[in-house]
């Protein structure tokens, strides 16, 4: 499918799945994507709004997970004392642990956040590989949200590796899922 153009079909109206595909796709590296999905019809009219908020790079809120919460906690404290060694090795035996468990979306998370500790730290293609891992068990257990973060980050370490063609197509995939 590399440089064709694709048109995708949403019949059922499963927006999550529509977008694991565009995620899909967009890694196989198509030209270009159009997705048509079957929407209930609305009798009053939709007015949408769109709007830019700041940006923020930072580490995520929504992370309530009793079993990883103390692990998370433990690399911010690295991290604040400037053990920026010991964080990334704690959250690469993290990425080890829950792989082994097959818990496939704490080892996302953790793996996104091993991959914002490399890029900031100007380690690119160490992150770039971790963003893509981190990409990849999203992707298995379906996670859309997480997933997208994931191509997004991916992403920004390729616009650090100066590779600004691919970086493009996965920052367009990602807007387009």
């Amino acid at each position: 499918l590399a440089r064709r153009s694709v048109a995708l079909l949403d019949r059922r109206d499963q927006s999550t799945d529509a977008a694991l595909a565009v995620l899909r796709l967009g890694q196989l590296g198509i030209r270009e994507l159009c997705v048509l999905s079957r929407r209930a019809h609305v009798k009053k009219e939709q007015v949408m709004h769109a709007a830019e908020g700041r940006a923020a790079y930072g580490g995520r809120t929504a992370l309530v997970d009793p079993r990883s919460a103390p692990m998370f906690a433990e690399v911010e404290r690295l991290q604040m004392r400037g053990r920026h060694a010991a964080a990334e090795r704690t959250l690469r035996a993290a990425v080890a642990a829950f792989d082994r468990r097959a818990e496939l979306m704490r080892a996302g998370n953790a793996s996104l956040k091993l991959g914002r500790l490399l890029l900031g730290r100007g380690r690119a293609a160490d992150a770039n590989t971790a963003f893509i891992a981190a990409h990849d068990r999203f992707q298995r257990v379906r996670a859309p949200e997480a997933a997208i973060e994931g191509a997004v980050y991916a992403g920004l370490a390729k616009t650090d590796l100066a590779q600004l063609d691919e970086a493009e197509r996965q920052c367009r995939t990602a807007y387009s899922a």
